[in-house]
């Protein structure tokens, strides 16, 4: 059986346990019925639209290119907090300006035979230039829009969009925490009077005091152009200058302002590109991150003065390729490191690790091995899980220990390559976390001057699709921790009178009496109990019935005084498992007056598990307590019963918190964590 998680899969592995692959991004949604289904981001074309449905959003584009594309964030679950989301889906609709009526088609925009995308040819004649909706399956997926210029346009131009939302929006430039609520409030306020919001750095858009991660955010907006970087050339990327404002109708426009001069030296055709993400946080869409240090000094520096610096000259998190380079040629060192993190959470403390492979697949983009190197794994710590910074190429924050490699030589250039980890390797997986692995080339470890170029390069996690991406399988055995803790406080009044009459079919015939006892006292006490008793008590009288009773009794502490007379023959047979809870309460000023007459009469043959336990109490006291009860029972009877009970009124505040931790074993891994979470109120759309 294979139980999906967001970013992999698990099964059985019968002789070893259970394997669990892990990717770096997103790999199934919980869909409507809260079961995770594998996405899938090719578009598919109906009569009327183009739509992508099998994602954690949902995707309409128009058949026609001036009509509004339909954007909808419902993703269910939070992989931050590992929590469902209950928040209603929010959407917008966007239609481009300035462009005229082109009916639209499938597009394979990455030439892998993927038709992932919609393109409307033309669409802005008066630049040369298409419109593109393409639904990218990175890291996570994601909605960008396009336009590609064939060629470069006469004058700096602005290309706006028409936004209109499903619920009244809070708009910020950033994930501000403490001073968001004066943002977006002053955002709102600004817009109505015809202000904008400039940003180059994306844009963070919620359903208004929404508290959950339901949102659309927008990414930074970058224009480039198509050329391949290699030693020689640079591909030309270049951050945009973008703004919203309102346009007094109820509706947003974004703006994003597009310069003459990048088209100077460039490679057409030139993408300018609009993300969006069905988080609001466009920054941060995935729980881990991979991606490339890179240093390219003259080699007029020495080799270790490069190598040992602590921070790199460029960082690239949302690379398509991972790689690793030791090189010096062109009068150039060139020193790129890389860092590939999982999120292996979902594994639970008490797995133990088995096995474990991280695989790599490798690409013929370059290939050089001038000094027989080889691609070396590593351990590794990052400034952040969710991102790269210049300062995570320093040498120090890579282990210098190997947890397994490939020569150069041997590294398959158009398939996975498996390195198999030892034992530091599997030590090195976080059950409860995030994984860390570095990449470096042997030479790169111990610091080995090299005296050529020495390169290999694989997919990384924000390439199109799934079956390309960095992997690590598991093969472990389950575990699984829960923990919670509390505090009560209460105050009650109440009196009751009960009377009750219950015809049962039981092993045993027998009338009790219990008596109450009435207390007034102030104390202090800590008890710990841990009991498990397995016990049969019989004396024969009148009548003789036969039953088989297997039980699991807890001992129990009570004011309670009781007398009863039972006949049974018996075999008794314990079964126990454990589990342990701690709780401390408090109770002050509780005063209540109970009088109750209880008669029960039964006459059966059965066969029943069961478990007892009484306690009957009255008393005016002030008293703090700790206890600690480690017990299992397992119940089963089959019973008729008749009962009246009246009772009068009780008042009662409470608040309470409890702390428990329990372990376990299973045959599969599966984590779907589902507390209650507060259903917010719908809030009427209001005008922007």
């Amino acid at each position: 059986m294979i139980n999906k998680l967001h970013n992999g899969k698990t099964w059985n592995a019968i002789s070893k346990g259970n394997t669990t692959e892990f990717h770096g991004k997103w790999m199934n949604f919980l869909n409507a019925d809260k079961e995770w289904q594998l996405i899938d981001c090719l578009i598919k074309e109906t009569p009327t639209e183009f739509e992508v449905k099998d994602a954690p959003f949902n995707f309409i584009a128009p058949l026609y290119s001036n009509e509004a594309v339909f954007f909808e964030g419902d993703n269910r679950f939070d992989i931050f907090n590992k929590t469902e989301i209950t928040a209603k889906p929010f959407g917008v609709y966007m239609t481009a300006m300035d462009i005229v009526k082109v009916k639209g088609e499938l597009f394979d925009i990455n030439g892998d035979g993927r038709l992932d995308a919609v393109i409307y040819k033309q669409a802005f004649p008066q630049w040369d230039a298409d419109l593109i909706y393409y639904v990218k399956h990175g890291k996570a997926p994601r909605l960008e829009k396009l336009v590609k210029f064939n060629s470069a346009p006469t004058k700096d131009l602005d290309i706006q969009f028409h936004l209109k939302y499903t619920d009244t929006p809070e708009i910020t430039s950033r994930n501000i925490t403490g001073a968001r609520k004066n943002e977006k409030n002053k955002n709102r306020s600004f817009l109505k009077k015809g202000g904008i919001i400039k940003q180059n750095q994306g844009f963070y858009i919620r359903v208004w005091d929404e508290k959950e991660k339901r949102g659309i955010g927008i990414k930074d907006i970058k224009i480039w152009d198509s050329q391949v970087n290699s030693e020689e050339t640079k591909q030309k990327v270049e951050i945009v200058d973008a703004d919203i404002k309102s346009d007094g109708k109820g509706l947003s426009i974004l703006t994003k302002h597009i310069k003459k001069a990048f088209f100077e030296n460039v490679v057409y055709p030139v993408f300018t590109d609009t993300v969006s993400t069905f988080y609001p946080d466009p920054h941060i869409e995935t729980t881990s991150v991979d991606g490339i240090m890179t240093t390219e000094v003259a080699d007029t520096e020495t080799y270790l003065t490069v190598r040992n610096q602590t921070n790199s000259s460029n960082v690239n998190d949302i690379t398509t390729w991972t790689y690793i380079h030791h090189s010096v040629g062109g009068g150039v060192w060139r020193i790129y490191r890389n860092k590939i993190l999982f999120d292996t959470s979902s594994l639970l403390s008490g797995a133990i690790i088995n096995n474990a492979v991280l695989s790599i697949y490798g690409t013929n983009v370059v290939t050089e091995n001038a000094n027989l190197d080889n691609w070396s794994i590593v351990s590794t710590t990052t400034a952040s899980n969710t991102s790269l910074a210049t300062s995570d190429y320093d040498i120090t924050t890579f282990g210098s220990t190997v947890f397994a490699s490939i020569t150069f030589a041997l590294f398959n250039l158009s398939a996975y390559n498996d390195f198999t980890l030892n034992a530091d390797g599997r030590n090195n997986i976080n059950t409860t976390g995030i994984s860390k692995f570095g990449c470096l080339t042997g030479k790169d470890i111990t610091a080995t001057q090299p005296t050529g170029l020495n390169r290999r390069i694989g997919w990384a996690a924000d390439q199109t699709g799934t079956d390309n991406d960095p992997k690590l399988v598991v093969t472990h055995t389950a575990g699984a921790t829960t923990t919670s803790s509390s505090t009560s406080t209460s105050t009650s009044t109440s009196t009751s009178t009960t009377s009750s009459t219950s015809s049962t079919t039981s092993s045993s015939s027998s009338t009790t009496t219990s008596s109450t006892t009435s207390s007034s006292s102030t104390s202090t006490s800590t008890s710990t109990t841990s009991s498990t008793t397995s016990s049969t008590t019989s004396s024969t009288t009148s009548s003789t019935t036969s039953s088989t009773t297997s039980s699991t009794t807890s001992s129990t502490t009570s004011t309670t005084t009781s007398t009863s007379t039972s006949t049974s023959t018996s075999t008794t047979s314990s079964t126990t498992s454990s589990s342990s809870s701690t709780s401390t309460s408090t109770t002050s000023s509780t005063t209540s007056t109970s009088s109750s007459t209880t008669t029960t009469t039964s006459t059966s043959s059965s066969t029943t598990t069961t478990t007892s336990s009484s306690s009957t109490t009255s008393t005016s006291s002030t008293s703090t307590s700790t206890s600690t009860t480690s017990s299992t029972t397992t119940s089963s009877s089959t019973s008729s019963s008749t009962s009246s009970s009246t009772s009068s009124t009780s008042s009662s505040t409470s608040s309470s918190t409890t702390s428990s931790t329990s372990s376990s074993s299973t045959t599969t891994t599966q984590i779907h964590i589902t507390p209650e979470l507060e259903i917010l109120p719908i809030i009427p759309i209001l005008e922007i």
